[in-house]
């Protein structure tokens, strides 16, 4: 085997040593700064996402922020909106029953007008009536004739009696 012959020991070291040189040097100069710049390319790129992605969370959160503030605005105007609504409900209900208690107050007036009118009415007939009963009784079976006016004295009298 060539490798274990110790008369070529010294050209493979030679050219082992060239080649390892000649590879760091390709190394060295090419491909490792290549491969840094990649790094350095990724690490600024990761760096700059992270500041855009803090960023944008900050934004996220200011939107947020009002956005939460306009459901509570929201929510007030629209406690507001139905107080007012109850106020209202509550005044034209309040008028509405004052209408009412005022159209029965009238309607019981005037039905108790109309109630008085028919008993003055129909207490003036009733006296009317008894006195001429009275009248034509009193010629019937006593054969006597009395005087309207005493007639009605004596009806006016006996009703004043059973009232008290």
């Amino acid at each position: 085997m060539p490798q274990l012959d110790y008369g070529t020991f010294i050209p493979q070291i030679v050219w082992l040593l060239l080649t390892f040189v000649i590879l760091y040097l390709i190394m060295s100069r090419v491909i490792l700064p290549k491969i840094a710049d990649v790094l350095e390319q990724r690490q600024d790129r990761i760096a700059s996402d992270l500041e855009e992605a803090e960023k944008l969370r900050k934004e996220a959160q200011k939107v947020i922020e009002i956005y939460e503030k306009e459901i509570e605005n929201a929510h007030i105007s629209a406690n507001q909106i139905t107080e007012e609504g109850k106020k209202k409900i509550s005044s034209d209900i309040n008028s509405l029953n004052n209408d009412f208690e005022l159209m029965i107050e009238k309607l019981t007036n005037e039905a108790e007008s109309s109630i008085d009118d028919i008993k003055i009415k129909t207490k003036s007939e009733i006296k009317e009536i008894t006195s001429e009963l009275v009248q034509k009784l009193t010629k019937t079976i006593i054969n006597k004739n009395l005087d309207q006016k005493t007639i009605k004295f004596k009806i006016e009298e006996q009703l004043g009696k059973q009232v008290n």
